[in-house]
């Protein structure tokens, strides 16, 4: 078992938090405290955002926590809030409220099987566009295929205080994937992540 914190600090244009659109009749992050439920592998369900989150869904997690700075600080000071460095944390956006638990279920058992201190999906362009066409993505084109990556992450609690300089530039340069090579240094994506064989997407 896991736990999971949902990024819900982005903000729209008007300046409420993103997470709170609703679809259907029900705020877009509550698909994905759904997901994360329905998937059988994560314990307790933690937002990171403004108060304003809290008293629309505060009854629906297990614990809410305060939006402090950039992203890379937000994760941080939330690992430092939960306290819990025995589990393994899911770290996933409020904006993907198409993610289901079968596909939260299958990336958290491979990282898992791994052993990883940081878990990345990478998805196949073919497998994104089939199941949504109109859905807009950066992709990165290599000799093996077009890939793009997931707004998931597994992290091992333990290496987050760890984090350095390559860090916060990864996360600056998220949506600059030729930016991102720099920053490694090496070949990012190498294949399909193998738990979308089923079209799952996350």
């Amino acid at each position: 078992m896991v736990n999971a914190l949902i990024l819900a600090g982005d903000k729209g244009e008007d300046g409420k938090p993103k997470a709170l659109l609703e679809i259907k009749g029900r705020f877009m992050i509550e698909y994905v405290i759904d997901a994360l439920r329905d998937s059988g592998v994560v314990d307790n369900v933690y937002v990171v955002g403004d108060e304003i989150l809290k008293d629309k869904i505060g009854h629906v997690v297990d614990g809410f926590i305060k939006s402090n700075g950039e992203m890379l600080d937000n994760i941080k000071y939330s690992v430092k809030s939960i306290g819990d460095y025995e589990r393994p944390l899911l770290v996933c956006t409020s904006d993907i409220p198409l993610i289901k638990g079968d596909a939260v279920r299958d990336f958290v058992l491979e990282c898992s099987k791994e052993n990883l201190d940081v878990g990345y999906p990478i998805i196949d362009k073919s497998l994104n566009d089939e199941k949504y066409p109109d859905v807009k993505r950066t992709y990165v084109k290599m000799k093996e295929g077009t890939f793009t990556g997931g707004n998931i992450v597994f992290l091992n609690p333990n290496v987050v205080e760890r984090a350095t300089k390559k860090a916060e530039e990864l996360i600056a340069f998220r949506k600059k994937p030729l930016k991102m090579g720099k920053v490694f240094r090496i070949i990012l994506f190498t294949k399909a992540c193998p738990w979308h064989s089923n079209n799952s997407c996350c």
